[in-house]
């Protein structure tokens, strides 16, 4: 990961919290720097691959 954040990469954080939680965690801007929620990142994180279903366009 390099860091860099584009509309697609917030699209589909979106995508995945619409599917996947019941409170939605969208992203802030502080100070022009993007903040994601810290217990969505672990869950994230800490998710198995094999669970995950690739995005289709």
């Amino acid at each position: 990961m390099d860091g860099t954040w584009n509309d697609a990469a917030e699209q589909a954080l979106d995508d995945f919290n619409w599917n996947n939680l019941f409170f939605l965690k969208p992203i802030v801007v502080v100070n022009g720097q993007r903040k994601v929620d810290g217990p969505l990142v672990n869950s994230l994180r800490d998710a198995d691959p094999r669970a995950l279903k690739p995005a289709t366009p």
